[in-house]
């Protein structure tokens, strides 16, 4: 009867009207969602950025402490090597123990250890950084063999165990120089690992957000299909789904 048709086109309305509700807030919804997606990409994409620059940065260290290595090694063997040629040279003397206290000895100036600052006081910050670290490890007066009046000393031992403490000294001072170094480059390297675990971490954490937003997008449509089933032109909705 009239009373029937009038109930069915007034739910076939409120249906209609419940789709366009239903819709307007998936758009909403989705717009929102498209934004922080848009957001989240260029985030993890400026993160990727860094995680890979860290990631070349820290190959790079790598490689220059290698290299750094080999030299360090060579001079550190060299150093050992006037060792030997000393006890070598002297060894045949029966005061070659007296020799040898006296290669090893090292007395440093007053103004080597308590000089003025002349890495603070340069204009030139490349010859500041040169001065700090010679100041950071002074060389060793000069030894007059001579005046030690070591008794059997034969004419000219003098100049030769002269030129051989001498030598031993500045192997000595290199491989000091470069011990420090070798221990800023490791120290550096540490900086470069951590800021690469903390760009590992950021993009994983911005990627796993933008996959997460990504399903919930995905989800929602799947979600919209299934409540609203299309039948012969007219929208079926299960109500106690949309409540």
């Amino acid at each position: 009867d009239l009373a029937d048709v009038k109930l069915g086109v007034q739910r076939n309305i409120d249906a209609v009207e419940l789709e366009v509700v239903l819709l307007w807030q998936a758009i909403v919804r989705d717009d929102d969602r498209e934004l922080k997606i848009r957001e989240l990409s260029r985030h993890a994409d400026t993160a990727q950025l860094d995680l890979n620059t860290t990631a070349a940065a820290v190959s790079l260290q790598r490689q220059e402490i290698d290299d750094f290595r080999l030299t360090y090694e060579t001079v550190l063997a060299e150093d050992k090597a006037c060792d030997r040629a000393f006890k070598k040279e002297v060894g045949e003397y029966p005061f070659a123990d007296d020799l040898i206290k006296l290669f090893k000895r090292r007395s440093y100036s007053h103004e080597s250890l308590g000089g003025p600052d002349r890495a603070h006081l340069s204009r030139n910050p490349y010859a500041a950084i040169a001065l700090a670290k010679e100041e950071a490890f002074p060389r060793p007066e000069r030894l007059d063999w001579d005046a030690e009046n070591i008794e059997g000393m034969v004419p000219g031992l003098s100049q030769r165990l002269d030129e051989l403490r001498e030598r031993k000294i500045d192997t000595e001072l290199q491989v000091k120089r470069m011990a420090a170094e070798l221990m800023e480059l490791n120290s550096r390297l540490q900086e470069l690992q951590m800021l690469h675990k903390d760009a590992v971490e950021l993009c994983d954490k911005l990627n796993d957000d933008l996959h997460k937003l990504q399903e919930e997008r995905e989800m929602e449509a799947f979600n919209l299909v299934m409540l609203l089933d299309l039948k012969q032109g007219q929208v079926e909705v299960d109500m106690e789904q949309l409540l």
